[in-house]
């Protein structure tokens, strides 16, 4: 494997990992939401909104998570 397609399999793992967690995080939001609404619902109140707290991976994300995927397959061990 030549180190540019080390790079690019570093880069993609870091974007399945950081897309993995944004998945996670919104299905928690929404699963949140939705007692929330329940609970208002049966004391009737209104609903709340439905507020996104988690951002999708932007490119420098990924960059970022790439060079710490980087540094640790890089190090020595025990380091």
């Amino acid at each position: 494997m030549t180190a540019y397609e080390i790079r690019l399999k570093l880069l993609e793992i870091a974007k399945d990992l950081l897309i993995e967690r944004y998945n996670q995080d919104e299905e928690v939001e929404r699963l949140n939401w939705e007692r929330k609404a329940l609970e208002a619902e049966k004391l009737g109140n209104t609903p709340p909104t439905f507020e996104r707290h988690s951002q999708f991976p932007t490119e420098e994300d990924i960059v970022r998570k790439a060079k710490t995927l980087n540094f640790f397959v890089s190090s020595k061990a025990g380091e």
